[in-house]
């Protein structure tokens, strides 16, 4: 009885061992394939950053073209950042009164073309008249989910933008909603328009 009772002890023993050989080599099997799989993934995603490093590229982003320079550089335009601009220069454009009309048309023109620029300074001495004459005041207010955005071109845009007016003329108020569209151009932004863009035309429009 002992020695069948020493006997499965050794084949106990020795048969631990060699499970545990056989595991360890699976281990270091699984392993050898996790390392050379992550290697791999490691050694496309450094090519595809190189690639994107040195080659200019074009994506769209919701419909909306977008211009690539390559690298961490990229310029993506999205809707909202073309809304918030849109807004921004309606906002300029209608809340107006006669103590702030060069403040405004001074912050509108940062955010022009050159041509939209010379028509700004073309157009403040007729509005100030006008202002004075009518001792006229107007504000308005914008609806977010109702500004349209429409891409152009690659680098041009159209933004519409409803604004529900109100007027004061020597002191009678009237209402009405106006829609205030931009022809809007991608352009280099700087400090005083942080935007990166310009507004090419625009037109303003009564709602009957």
């Amino acid at each position: 009885m002992e020695k069948k009772h020493l006997r499965e002890l050794l084949e106990e023993i020795y048969g631990g061992q060699t499970n545990a050989l056989e595991r360890a080599g699976r281990l270091i099997t699984a392993w050898k394939v996790a390392t050379g799989v992550f290697a791999f993934a490691f050694l496309i995603t450094l090519g595809a950053l190189l690639w994107t490093l040195t080659h200019p590229f074009e994506i769209s982003v919701k419909g909306l073209p977008v211009r690539g320079v390559g690298g961490f550089g990229v310029d993506v335009v999205t809707p909202k950042q073309l809304k918030e601009f849109g807004k921004n220069a309606t906002y300029l454009l209608c809340n107006l009164n006669e103590d702030n009309l060069p403040d405004r048309f001074d912050a509108l023109e940062t955010i022009s073309t050159p041509d939209w620029a010379r028509e700004i300074k073309a157009l403040l001495p007729d509005t100030e008249r006008k202002f004075r004459e009518l001792q006229m005041t107007q504000t308005c207010s914008v609806e977010d989910s109702m500004v349209e955005v429409k891409p152009l071109a690659r680098d041009t845009f159209l933004v519409k933008v409803p604004a529900r007016m109100h007027y004061w003329i020597k002191g009678r108020e009237t209402q009405g909603v106006r829609y205030y569209t931009f022809v809007v151009k991608t352009c280099p932004a700087t400090g005083e328009n942080p935007y990166g863009f310009c507004i090419k035309e625009w037109e303003i429009k009564d709602v009957d």
